[in-house]
């Protein structure tokens, strides 16, 4: 219920065109904050149609111990609406619904408004994440580093699923 109160209040972040953006920002980053839309707006999307999320945790989990799950700088480069293969598409919706997850769970759900916000409002990505959830993720890379983190946990509450070694997961782009 918070959440989505939160979330309505940050929806308009989704509806950016490219003369809202502020000066100074190339093409290049329209298309990756458009791309960052996107994957919020479909992990939104699938976080509220609620499901078992501690299933799809896991079965992350599972996949990123394997190196299996796409970068997050991958996820914001493919447009999910033009991928032919299942799999992959599968993969960026799971991962997409997982990083809500994470961000709502871990940071709570004002904190995301408020980084839909700042997207919406014309910041870089790395602005918004250090401006929102600073100095912990300033970064796609600490993003990244830290939402594998939150799917880490979920392997050791499987008793079939070994968990993923200590070292820092690798992400492989498919």
């Amino acid at each position: 219920e918070r959440f989505h109160r939160e979330w309505s209040h940050s929806t308009e972040a989704f509806d950016v065109q490219p003369a809202e953006l502020r000066m100074g920002e190339t093409h290049a980053q329209e298309r990756f904050i458009k791309a960052w839309q996107l994957l919020l707006h479909e992990g939104v999307a699938q976080w509220e149609e609620g499901g078992n999320r501690d299933d799809l945790q896991r079965q992350l989990a599972v996949l990123a111990s394997r190196q299996l799950v796409l970068s997050l700088r991958d996820l914001t480069v493919l447009d999910v609406r033009k991928v032919e293969d299942r799999g992959i598409a599968s993969l960026f919706y799971a991962q997409a619904v997982s990083l809500v997850d994470f961000l709502n769970t871990v940071h709570g759900s004002r904190k995301f408004g408020k980084f839909c916000r700042q997207l919406r409002d014309g910041k870089t990505l790395d602005e918004a994440l250090s401006f929102t959830y600073g100095p912990r993720i300033r970064n796609i890379e600490q993003l990244e580093r830290e939402w594998l983190k939150y799917v880490a946990k979920f392997s050791t509450q499987d008793v079939g699923v070994a968990a993923p070694s200590a070292r820092e997961p690798r992400v492989y782009a498919h």
